[in-house]
């Protein structure tokens, strides 16, 4: 909306008054030529005239007022929305270098598996210690988008095929990082059921591509491994707010093409509602494809290291 918009018509109410003031001429030469009789009904038609003046210029003033407050009133919800989408833009442009930070650390933790010579314990360590790096830093691009505290973590699948830790044949996560250091040693090598969790299994069946809600709560029949089953437990941990967190956003760490396979999870979270947006999902997408060769390459050197365990007498 422009300035130049509230532009006004010519003025109604001086048109009325040179319109009144030529009918009150022609009044006065009508009584000094035709007579007094004549004179008093001119003058009545014109009290009456001067009413019905009042009357119009008022309307017309109103109409006027009315259009104005309109325009300015959409002028400044513009320059409100304006403003509005310039400080979030802002924000976006102020996460880029973390966001590149933690592309950065990928590439070290991806570079120093495929170039070690010797695979063993600490090259998965060193590793692990670049993704560390690189979840806080994604961690912290979503601090700045939302202006509010978000956790992240990196959590990789696997089935009892590959790393046998239970007899029945299912598919489970476990945390691989998380910028939350009290719950990352809480969770420390324990594995989740991916049955357990709705949105992870949403995602591994291909039936999403990314996970997004601003309440949990409201979503029925959501299950999830740190949430009670039973209705009336969940009832009360919901109440009470017992929860870790109510806002997320879960993608997918998986390959391409045809035959695509999941080999892990990439999500941030916070304890307030309505944290995330749609744009904030192309955001960690970015970094949920570049994890790919890193966590798959991770597995493997874990895998062989397992079975050179195994193997050894």
């Amino acid at each position: 909306m422009q300035l130049s918009q509230l532009s006004f018509k010519p003025d109604k109410n001086r048109v009325i008054d040179w319109a009144l003031s030529a009918f009150g001429i022609i009044g006065a030469l009508i009584g000094v030529f035709k007579g007094a009789t004549v004179c008093v009904y001119f003058l009545g038609s014109y009290i009456l005239i001067l009413f019905a003046a009042a009357f119009v210029r008022e309307w017309f003033f109103y109409q006027q007022s009315r259009n104005d407050k309109a325009l300015i009133s959409n002028k400044s919800k513009c320059i409100t929305e304006l403003t509005k989408s310039n400080k979030q833009k802002e924000k976006y442009y102020n996460c880029l270098k973390d966001l590149h930070l933690s592309a950065h650390y990928l590439r070290d933790s991806y570079s120093k598996m495929l170039d070690a010579e010797n695979l063993n314990k600490d090259i998965l360590d060193i590793a692990k210690t670049h993704l560390e790096q690189s979840l806080d830093k994604f961690s912290s691009v979503f601090k700045t988008i939302t202006g509010r505290h978000c956790r992240a973590c990196i959590k990789y699948v696997f089935d009892v095929c590959e790393e046998p830790i239970s007899n029945t044949p299912t598919f489970y996560t476990v945390t691989l990082v998380r910028t939350d250091k009290t719950s990352s040693i809480a969770e420390k090598n324990k594995e989740y059921p991916l049955e357990g969790n709705s949105d992870f299994l949403l995602l591994f069946n291909k039936r999403k591509n990314i996970f997004r809600c601003n309440d949990l709560s409201s979503l029925k029949a959501y299950r999830n491994s740190n949430w009670p089953d039973n209705e009336d437990d969940l009832k009360c941990f919901i109440e009470n707010q017992k929860y870790d967190y109510i806002s997320t956003i879960v993608w997918p760490i998986r390959s391409c093409g045809d035959d695509v396979k999941v080999v892990g999870f990439l999500c941030v979270d916070s304890i307030e509602k309505d944290t995330f947006c749609k744009v904030d999902e192309e955001i960690g997408a970015i970094i949920a494809d570049t994890l790919y060769p890193v966590i798959t390459e991770y597995r493997k050197i874990r895998m062989k290291l397992n079975q050179e365990e195994v193997a050894r007498p």
